[in-house]
């Protein structure tokens, strides 16, 4: 019985850490494969290069902020632990700064030089991206490829079984029906009710 209620909790479990490894993957696709790659293309110039990746992380970003959202959904949906929170605190925290801040910046950058114009040259905010980017990619394959109880999923497993089971407080609940397998002991109390209880206190 505790197996078949424990196998929809590993279900949510892994689907949960299944996504966040997805995330991971489309990340580094985007960040560290696609975008490197197009200013290899000898055919491609410099203004339309930065064009297409204009468009590229726009997109990008809207599906990070779509992960993000459905992953919540999915945690409050399972009832996650505390650690899935956590979890997604350090990519979602990213998002959200690159969204308010970090590409609209660069997507100014970009449209001055589409205009014909020059930047200023001493920005960092290429290499503020790479590094968050990795940042991202690490808490992101490092919480999603941890085991589940060190994800704090043993926890919670063992609270949907308790639920289901009846359990109330803390305090373990025999199953009504349920009674002793032959050869085990039995309480103290029990030989006090039995047909021999005068017999044992004589003893």
């Amino acid at each position: 019985m505790k197996a078949n209620l424990a196998r929809p909790v590993k279900t949510w479990s892994r689907l949960r850490q299944g996504g966040l490894v997805l995330w991971a993957g489309i990340a580094i696709g985007v960040a560290f494969l696609a975008t490197p790659a197009k200013f290899l293309a000898p055919s491609l110039s410099l203004p339309v290069a930065l064009d297409v990746g204009r468009q590229t992380f726009a997109i990008y970003n809207r599906a990070e902020l779509g992960l993000l959202v459905l992953l919540l959904v999915i945690g409050w949906a399972s009832r996650a632990p505390r650690r899935w929170y956590v979890a997604l605190a350090i990519p979602g925290a990213i998002v959200i700064l690159q969204t308010i801040w970090l590409f609209p910046v660069l997507d100014h950058r970009v449209a001055v030089i589409l205009a014909g114009g020059v930047p200023p040259t001493n920005s960092n905010l290429h290499a503020i991206y790479i590094v968050a980017e990795l940042v991202k990619v690490v808490a992101l394959l490092g919480f999603g490829l941890a085991a589940p109880g060190q994800a704090g999923d043993g926890v919670a497993s063992a609270k949907f079984l308790h639920r289901t089971a009846g359990g109330r407080d803390g305090a373990d609940r025999t199953p009504p029906g349920w009674r002793a397998m032959p050869g085990e002991p039995k309480p103290l109390g029990s030989l006090a009710e039995g047909p021999g209880a005068r017999q044992v206190g004589n003893e």
